[in-house]
């Protein structure tokens, strides 16, 4: 059974229950699959869902969770303004609730944003601010997460040998982390640079 299959099938038993804080929780997680697959509409539709429902139940930490992945689709579909919307509100109660991680998260989702907006400057500062944050919390998953994306402003800032330096850098991290769809990510764009 793949991924998808699983977390439908997770959907369904939290639903049976009447689990509110399971269904949230397996909505926003096929939000976060469905872009990765390629259905990113179908993925925002998953993740508003789950916007409601972390509403409902007082969810906020998944909430914070459910609107960087908002903002996140709603930029690689460049519709910028819900982005920023999302991201922003990410950040407001990030700082809020005082949950670092969810702060550097946000602020990295910030960064990606004006990278697609071509704001290079605005997006290698928001990365570094996360880069901050994050290590202060020690999330390196995120932080390799930075390195992939860091990697892609530089390469469409035509600086491909720091790119490919920052590039192999993720790749490396990926790869002892076991974290393939990443590696597949990092590979796809190392490889349009050799």
């Amino acid at each position: 059974m793949g991924l998808t299959e699983d977390r439908w099938r997770a959907l369904d038993l939290y639903r049976m229950s009447g689990d509110k804080n399971g269904i949230a929780w397996a909505l926003s997680s096929l939000g976060y699959v469905y872009p990765d697959l390629g259905d990113i509409r179908r993925g925002i539709k998953c993740q508003e869902e789950s916007v409601e429902l972390c509403n409902d139940i007082g969810d906020q930490h998944m909430l914070i969770y459910n609107y960087y992945g908002l903002a996140e689709s709603h930029s690689v579909l460049e519709e910028f303004k819900p982005a920023m919307d999302y991201a922003n509100k990410a950040l407001a109660l990030s700082k809020e609730l005082g949950a670092k991680r969810e702060e550097g998260a946000s602020t990295y989702v910030l960064g990606i944003i004006h990278r697609d907006l071509k704001n290079f400057e605005d997006a290698r500062a928001l990365f570094n601010q996360a880069r901050e944050i994050l290590a202060d919390v020690g999330d390196t998953s995120l932080l390799t997460m930075i390195d992939f994306d860091d990697g892609l402003l530089l390469k469409m800032e035509g600086k491909h040998d720091e790119a490919r330096v920052m590039l192999e850098k993720a790749r490396k991290s990926f790869g002892e982390m076991g974290m393939m769809l990443w590696l597949k990510k990092v590979d796809a764009a190392l490889s349009e640079l050799y």
